[in-house]
């Protein structure tokens, strides 16, 4: 099949045709929800811990109230999933060394050694296949996938 060829299964329901392309996007995004959803049962916390710590892991220490603004909760809801953290053992609570009156979320180094552990075969398997690929062939799909990036916060922000 051709790069621009539209998929044919889709006519049959209704559905304008997408690219192909476009429905094996689709088709990632139904399994990385299934892989959260592996990843969940493996470290055995919920969906919005397990959201709350990918924040922690990737982007550093958080307020609770700024987890709860990542995750659309209020800051009560936040509290709750934080304490909920903290009594598995996965989070400490430190105060912020730059506002002592702050508290930040830390993930404990064994909570994160165990989350790394569960997503590395899928980290590596992906990174994988980017190994058969060319330099260029690499620069093209970084940049499908930037655009699709904006594609989405284009969406989320209410624009087309």
């Amino acid at each position: 099949m051709e790069d621009n060829e539209r998929a044919e299964s889709t006519e049959q329901s209704g559905v304008p045709p997408y690219r192909v392309q476009t429905l094996q996007l689709r088709q990632i995004l139904g399994l990385t929800a299934d892989a959260d959803r592996e990843v969940q049962a493996r470290l055995e916390v919920g969906h919005s811990d397990l959201e709350a710590m990918n924040h922690l892991m990737v982007d550093g220490p958080l307020g609770p109230t700024e987890i709860g603004r990542r995750l659309h909760m209020s800051s009560a809801a936040a509290t709750v999933l934080v304490d909920r953290l903290e009594a598995a053992g996965h989070v400490t609570r430190q105060a912020d060394p730059a506002d002592r009156r702050r508290q930040l979320v830390v993930p404990t180094p064994e909570a994160a050694a165990r989350a790394w552990e569960a997503v590395a075969p899928l980290i590596d398997g992906i990174d994988a296949v980017l190994d058969t690929l060319t330099p260029d062939e690499q620069a093209v799909v970084a940049r499908y996938l930037a655009g699709v990036t904006e594609a989405y916060e284009r969406f989320l922000s209410g624009g087309r």
